[in-house]
């Protein structure tokens, strides 16, 4: 068995901080040190923070930087720009700055992966983006022509739909999808379908198709 990487070699770490207990600080360097005695050369935003006079307390969960969030993610999206391998750890859909960094990795053609241990040359943890890379296959996937302009009304009730949701059931959050909250899709879609709600039952498509497509069905 090959127990480290095989071609690429140097790592950025992604996931959520803000909100976590001790900023999820534990989860990214016990990757970190995972990830390094495989062989991996890696960058941990929690390193970086902690270097720039932020370390915070097991509890706290919105200390203060010593500097903005600009300066963090000048530095963090340049490291994202140099790395090999982009690897997200748990919860990371809900963060916004992990979310950017992802879609930068894709921008850049790096590709990225869900953190599973040290085994991350397992092609089945690889997230792929949205749209393709090939520049005449994108031409292929007309979001404005074949999306927003056939259904600009039930896009914009499901986008109010996701916020009316998010108020009620994550109060006082910005606005996210809690995957970990409800997984049965399939269910719950038929629910919506028999008490006529096709708000619900569009949503609940949309997620899990989702899902399938990021092949975490």
């Amino acid at each position: 068995m090959d127990n480290g990487p095989v071609q690429k070699t140097r790592v950025y770490l992604a996931g959520p901080m803000r909100g976590m207990p001790a900023y999820n600080f534990p989860a990214f360097d016990a990757a970190a040190a995972e990830l390094r005695d495989s062989g991996y050369v890696v960058f941990n935003p929690a390193e970086q923070d902690r270097s720039d006079g932020f370390t915070p307390a097991v509890e706290d969960t919105d200390g203060v930087h010593p500097h903005n969030l600009a300066h963090y993610m000048a530095i963090d999206l340049a490291e994202v720009c140099k790395a090999d391998l982009v690897v997200v750890l748990d919860g990371w859909e809900q963060s916004q700055g992990a979310t950017l960094e992802v879609h930068v990795a894709w921008e850049c053609g790096i590709e990225v992966r869900r953190y599973t241990g040290w085994d991350l040359v397992r092609k089945d943890v690889t997230i792929t983006g949205p749209l393709p890379t090939d520049s005449e296959e994108r031409k292929t996937y007309p979001l404005y022509r074949g999306l927003f302009r056939y259904f600009p009304r039930a896009l914009a009730a499901i986008a109010h739909h996701s916020h009316e949701n998010n108020e009620k059931h994550n109060p006082g959050e910005p606005l996210h999808w809690a995957r970990e909250k409800s997984r049965d899709h399939e269910d719950a879609l038929l629910r919506h379908v028999m008490d006529g709600d096709w708000h619900g039952a569009a949503w609940r498509a949309l997620a899990k198709l989702e899902l399938v497509l990021e092949g975490d069905a």
